[in-house]
């Protein structure tokens, strides 16, 4: 049965790739973590040898990361 979709274009268009990466692009620029971003993947890490100080800029990043994606309608899954 045909679904009708709400946003985005239909899975396997030719298309769907650039409309995403051009979409997805500035969302690097909004995290202060080093990040790498790479076709549909990315991620962001730190280093340094205080675990706390590492965790607080990794959650501060992953907030950063959730309000983007709320903005441009991008649904996560928490767990």
């Amino acid at each position: 049965m045909p679904k009708q979709l709400d946003t985005g274009t239909p899975q396997g268009s030719i298309i769907s790739p650039l409309l995403f990466t051009i979409v997805i692009n500035d969302l690097l620029s909004n995290i202060t973590s080093s990040s790498a971003l790479y076709a549909d993947d990315f991620c962001f890490w730190e280093s340094g040898s205080h675990i706390e100080h590492l965790f607080e800029r990794c959650q501060d990043s992953l907030i950063k990361v959730e309000k983007w994606c709320t903005e441009w309608g991008f649904k996560l899954s928490v767990s």
